[in-house]
């Protein structure tokens, strides 16, 4: 166990809707757990600890039963061991006898424990090395009921939600501003995560801090009451062990160039898990669909003539998705559900030598995975067929099996795109928006969708580009989301969908307004011509145009800046 700054807070008997308190005085002691302090109070259900990651992180833990702070704290790590382990900081806590209660001081963090019937009150004040005090607590005492069911839950109250305040994340979600909604965290497509961003804005002050829930289990944030925010979870179980508890952390985060952000991320992803590096054909474009089908005669090397397609108009993408549908196998011929090592390992050699990167979908499982990635496969993509099939901790390690599968028995990097993510799932994945209709409500739901994915830690998010349904019959709703995603770290088209003329090879090819090209007036000195753009193999904007020459028929290559004419939709 390693060694943490504790203050526990043990049980006692006092009636209330919540763990009761009484006022006696605590006793410190030193902790089995390291080197730190405990503080003992009696309450009425259970056992509070009140410790420090760092200096600018407190963290909250309850428990049934009354328990030490070592047993508390070794029941949650347990639990938590699988996605990364909480290093040692050293412990310097200073208690303090309050009116109504205690302070407790450490690093740049200090809590006021407020002691009433109803239970104990936590409140914790940051001050910054520039000397400004952000202030993150509980409007009053948790609440939690107890059962041997799921069912069991707890129920943490925040401050006043007036307009001053703002809360996000919570992973995709549809909204700017979660501000006067009600919204589940839930093991879901498109991805949730249990860690919202808590913002204030008082004048030129301002409170900021991350408030991560460390559970396996779901929840519910209330975001309407105006008298304070409700974040419920439910109560989380370690293996073999009978306690219940809820643990939560509150991350102000070490300020850098007045940048409270920064630092907060800093910390969850310590605690989670730190996003991976997408390697560099991950950054190109993907193309994802079936090849044994029908359509392309039950042969998977089809794929190989798809490649072709996209050197000879000089499409830039970087990996193609070859078995992407439900019950589409990997070989050549009639064989239902097929996986043939050998055609696999074909594709994979011919996609590389083409400049590409193959990779697989699955949901089902993976079915000769170290097989596959030895005979080049880089990608991965899971399913909610798969990853949606059990609880939140099976989905995460599913992913987890994947990025392993693929790092051990190759020397790439994980690149996995899934649906059902969590937190520390940012470690390991891409995490898309799932099945979408492509609209144009789709992408100004997409924004939304990344915002609060990008505040809930995820640092690679994507969707299907115009989604896998739906979408313009003129190719516009194509272009113009084409264009977004190819700002963005990781974009993907699937092409296996309901509409088979569904990628940037086949939409609106004789405008050139997707991916390589849109419609640009050339101007010169001799006459005006109007022509697409010819695109390198490049990804954002950077194009090589044909200019004008009296002495050229076609035109010679050469560098121009084109005037593009741009169609805006309709409201």
């Amino acid at each position: 166990m390693r060694a943490l700054a504790l203050l526990a807070l043990v049980g006692g008997a006092v009636a209330g809707s919540g763990p009761g308190a009484s006022t006696g005085e605590p006793v410190v002691s030193s902790v089995s757990a390291g080197p730190g302090a405990a503080v003992a109070f009696p309450c009425a259900k259970g056992t509070y600890v009140l410790s420090f990651y760092d200096a600018h992180t407190a963290r909250v833990t309850v428990a049934t039963g009354a328990l030490s702070a070592d047993a508390v704290l070794k029941g949650v790590d347990t639990a938590i061991a699988a996605k990364q382990a909480v290093p040692a900081v050293p412990a310097d806590v200073v208690v303090k006898k309050a009116a109504s209660g205690w302070t407790v001081a450490y690093g740049s963090i200090a809590t006021t424990v407020t002691a009433s019937p109803a239970g104990l009150v936590f409140s914790h004040t940051h001050t910054s090395g520039a000397g400004k005090a952000a202030t993150v607590g509980e409007a009053k005492p948790m609440e939690w009921t107890v059962a041997s069911t799921p069912q069991a839950s707890s129920t943490e109250f925040f401050p006043a939600h007036d307009d001053t305040v703002g809360w996000y994340g919570a992973g995709m979600k549809y909204n700017f501003n979660h501000k006067g909604t009600n919204i589940s965290v839930v093991k879901d497509e498109p991805s949730n995560a249990p860690f919202v961003i808590y913002a204030k804005q008082q004048g030129a002050a301002s409170s900021v801090a991350g408030i991560y829930t460390n559970t396996w289990l779901t929840g519910a944030y209330d975001f309407r009451d105006a008298g304070y925010a409700q974040l419920s979870h439910g109560f989380d179980k370690p293996a073999g062990q009978g306690v219940q508890y809820v643990d939560r952390f509150i991350i102000f985060g070490a300020t850098q160039d007045g940048n409270a952000f920064r630092g907060i991320y800093d910390t969850y992803t310590q605690l989670t898990g730190r996003p991976f590096m997408i390697p560099l054909y991950g950054l190109g474009l993907g193309d994802s669909n079936c090849y044994h089908n029908g359509r392309h005669d039950n042969d998977s090397t089809s794929v190989l003539t798809i490649a072709d397609e996209y050197n000879k108009r000089h499409l830039p993408a970087g990996w193609l998705l070859f078995n992407d549908g439900y019950g589409c196998g990997i070989g050549q011929g009639d064989a239902v559900f097929p996986l043939d090592l050998d055609v696999s390992a074909k594709v994979s050699a011919g996609l590389n030598a083409r400049g590409f990167v193959a990779g697989m979908w699955s949901s089902t499982g993976l079915r000769n995975f170290s097989a596959l990635v030895k005979g080049g496969i880089r990608v991965g993509k899971t399913d909610v067929a798969w990853v949606g099939n059990n609880d939140l901790r099976y989905a995460f390690d599913s992913v987890q099996e994947v990025a392993t599968g693929i790092e051990q028995d190759s020397e790439s990097r994980r690149f996995i795109y899934t649906c059902e993510g969590w937190a520390g799932t940012q470690k390991n994945a891409v995490m898309w928006t799932g099945d979408n209709i492509g609209s144009w409500e789709y992408q100004a739901m997409q924004l939304q969708y990344y915002m609060n994915a990008m505040m809930s830690g995820m640092a690679h998010i994507s969707g299907d580009i115009d989604g896998i349904y739906g979408g313009s019959a003129d190719g516009e709703t194509y272009m113009r989301d084409l264009q977004m995603k190819s700002m963005m770290t990781a974009f993907m088209t699937m092409t296996g969908g309901p509409r088979t003329r569904r990628s940037s090879r086949t939409h609106s090819l004789s405008s050139s307004r997707v991916l390589r090209g849109r419609t640009s007036t050339l101007r010169c000195a001799s006459r005006r011509i109007s022509t697409p753009c010819r695109a390198r193999r490049m990804r954002r904007g950077t194009h090589r145009c044909a200019r004008c020459s009296k002495s050229s028929s076609p035109p010679a290559t050469r560098c121009c800046s084109p005037t593009t004419r741009t169609r805006r939709p309709s409201s």
